[in-house]
């Protein structure tokens, strides 16, 4: 499993602290503004190409995360049917990405 997610203020403190740690991308920017979580940091080349880097520091793709072959993005606050066809765009260039 391996999520994408922007830093809270306590991974940022850590992030500080401890250095950025196995899961980093190497792009100063991008590791300073989002945390990755993962079983096996040797996959973080596969998820995180330059790429889908760049669309991260754009702030366009949503948090997501890959368990297995299931594509989950999440956002904070209420979704309402309304609001669906905004994420679509979003996700599917992700998931292009990821392909």
């Amino acid at each position: 499993a391996t999520a994408v997610e922007p830093r809270g203020a306590l991974s940022r403190l850590a992030r500080s602290v401890l250095g950025p740690g196995e899961a980093a991308t190497g792009d100063r920017a991008f590791d300073r503004a989002y945390r990755i979580d993962t079983t096996d940091p040797a996959l973080i080349p596969r998820w995180c190409t330059p790429e889908l880097i760049a669309e991260h520091l754009a702030h366009r793709p949503p948090a997501w995360s890959v368990y297995h072959d299931e594509l989950l993005c999440y956002a904070p606050g209420q979704l309402r049917p309304g609001d669906i066809p905004g994420h679509v765009g979003p996700v599917l260039r992700l998931a292009a990405l990821l392909d």
